[in-house]
């Protein structure tokens, strides 16, 4: 092993007469350092994450390799300790021991011994690479031969839309959005936060179907300063992932082009009211008219987890109630007054539950708003009206809780002439807390999932 190493290394030497020539300026040569290296241990990017799927990791003992090109590295401060790299079969996310020493567009060999392939919040990634120990420069970005005088890999973004990011097709890969704009609730912000530089600022971009998309900045960016473009345009960044939220890393504002007319309104469209909403939905798919807004208070209540993260149930002046259900987690508290772009948006159904499908960047908070008063009404006259009552705000007088001596699962709510069904999420603050025993006055919203629901929104419901 000793003397092959010798070999590849005065080979490697021999070859850097090749280097010297691949630019005319005084940039730096990759480092002949000595990474060991088995022809037969040669792994794709596509290879290596089979070893992470389904929550699995693979910690390497011997000398496998990738061979990849820096797409994303550390330098403009919005990733740290961190570089993203991609070869002809995909991408994958590098944890480095270290800050720096690898550059975007450097040609590498990655050396996997001592390293570990794993996914960390959904992301694909190699932990704990060592650049001088386990990355060897067969180019720098500088350079258009590798150490061998073959031209180098050069990795161009891959046009895609948010639709196909979100298929996961792309993590980690160098990508381009066209026809993308900023939310227009967001236009006149930076891109991050540069006084509290530790908490990194989503914004969210938009395309002209209503789609959307976190970009993701750090505080310590170099550009986190810089107001966000107002034009309609396309972005170059890597697609990346946190859980369930698809999220974009932009390198630098050079990939951002937004100098076109924007396609979307500025939310200060003509004002329809939920009633209208709902008597506008003809099944299926209904697209909602152009320039339109909603004004509604937010009646449920995220903050205690009987409601998913997504959703928020809002009603208005015309006493009927929907459910927003956002691209994304919103923060949106019991009693927020919001207004929503609703311009081209789709109402749908889901298990029999009428909502309107809102990017986050379409909303607006516009402060504390004033909750409507429940229908005082009977669990009957619910049942027999659900079209009027469904995602509105209700009070059942005189009712008993079975089911369940704790709010958890599905309870039965009974005013002794008919029932309906409550659920207790596992995530809702007051999941395993007791059950009165007795007769209640319970304030909650009319839901629908295939059949109808109640959804108590926190304790202060249950009146005993």
């Amino acid at each position: 092993m000793k003397k092959k190493n010798k070999i590849l290394i005065a080979l490697s030497a021999a070859l850097l007469i090749i280097m010297t020539a691949c630019v005319d300026k005084d940039f730096d040569t990759p480092d002949i350092n000595e990474i060991p290296y088995d022809p037969d241990k040669v792994l794709t990017i596509s290879q290596l994450k089979e070893f992470a799927t389904d929550g699995q990791s693979k910690r390497f003992e011997e000398d496998y390799s990738v061979f990849a090109t820096v797409v994303m590295d550390d330098k403009s401060g919005n990733i740290y300790r961190s570089a993203f790299v991609q070869d002809a079969t995909g991408g994958i996310n590098l944890r480095l021991m270290s800050p720096g020493a690898i550059y975007q567009g450097d040609y590498v060999r990655i050396n996997l011994r001592n390293t570990t392939v794993n996914q960390y919040m959904s992301l694909f990634q190699i932990d704990s690479v060592d650049v001088d120990k386990n990355v060897q420069k067969l180019a720098t970005w500088a350079c258009e031969t590798t150490i061998w005088g073959d031209p180098k890999p050069v990795v161009e973004p891959e046009t895609v839309t948010i639709s196909l990011i979100e298929s996961d097709a792309f993590q980690s890969q160098l990508i381009r959005l066209e026809n993308v704009e900023f939310a227009y609730s967001e236009l006149g912000d930076t891109y991050g936060d540069t006084v509290n530089q530790f908490t990194s600022v989503n914004r969210t971009l938009m395309d002209c179907n209503g789609n959307s998309i976190i970009v993701r900045t750090s505080g310590f960016a170099n550009f986190a300063d810089e107001i966000l473009p107002e034009g309609n345009g396309s972005v170059i960044a890597i697609a990346s992932r946190y859980r369930d939220d698809y999220q974009l890393l932009i390198r630098s504002t050079n990939d951002v082009d937004m100098q076109g007319d924007r396609c979307t309104d500025d939310g200060s469209g003509n004002i329809i009211t939920i009633q209208e909403i709902r008597d506008l939905y003809a099944g299926g798919t209904t697209i909602l008219p152009p320039n339109v807004a909603i004004e509604a208070v937010v009646v449920s209540d995220y903050e205690n987890g009987n409601i998913h993260g997504l959703s928020a149930v809002i009603m208005d002046d015309s006493e009927a109630g929907i459910v927003a259900r956002f691209s994304t987690s919103h923060d949106y508290a019991l009693g927020s007054k919001i207004r929503i772009s609703a311009g081209q948006l789709e109402l749908s159904e889901f298990s029999g539950l009428l909502q309107v499908g809102v990017p986050i960047g379409n909303a607006t908070y516009l402060g504390s708003g004033t909750l409507p008063a429940p229908f005082n009404t009977t669990i009957n006259e619910v049942l027999s009206n659900m079209e009027q009552y469904e995602s509105t705000l209700v009070t059942f007088n005189n009712v008993t809780i079975t089911g369940s001596s704790t709010y958890t699962g599905n309870l039965t709510i009974s005013d002794g002439t008919n029932n309906i069904t409550a659920f207790i999420r596992n995530e809702a603050t007051f999941n395993g807390e007791p059950v009165p025993t007795g007769e209640v006055t319970l304030t909650g919203i009319v839901s629908v999932f295939n059949s109808p629901q109640f959804i108590i929104r926190n304790l202060n419901d249950v009146v005993e």
